[in-house]
């Protein structure tokens, strides 16, 4: 387990040492994957516990989401209400250009 000091990271941060900040970042994410996952998606994604940390199948759309898959025929349909957690997470990841 690494464990950095406020000191150190700083440190680093003010001799450019931004490739180290970027791994550390990155292995801080990675080892709070399943917790940031839950966070941001909640009920919209399922977790399971038994299954080891890397593996297929251990993440998969929850039951209480919003996410439709099956057709409808209901044309009514009120965006705000529809939207989930995962397709607001999809969109606001889309980069995207302005035109001059």
């Amino acid at each position: 387990m690494f464990k950095f000091d406020f000191n150190e990271l700083n440190g680093m941060y003010n001799n450019g040492r931004f490739d180290d900040l970027d791994a550390i970042s990155s292995w801080v994410i990675l080892n709070n994957f399943d917790v940031i996952l839950k966070q941001t998606f909640g009920k919209a994604i399922d977790i399971n516990p038994d299954k080891s940390k890397y593996s297929i199948g251990k993440y998969s759309v929850g039951g209480g989401s919003n996410v439709y898959n099956t057709w409808r025929t209901n044309e009514e349909i009120d965006l705000s209400k529809e939207i989930n957690n995962i397709s607001k997470a999809i969109i606001t990841s889309l980069p995207y250009y302005l035109a001059d």
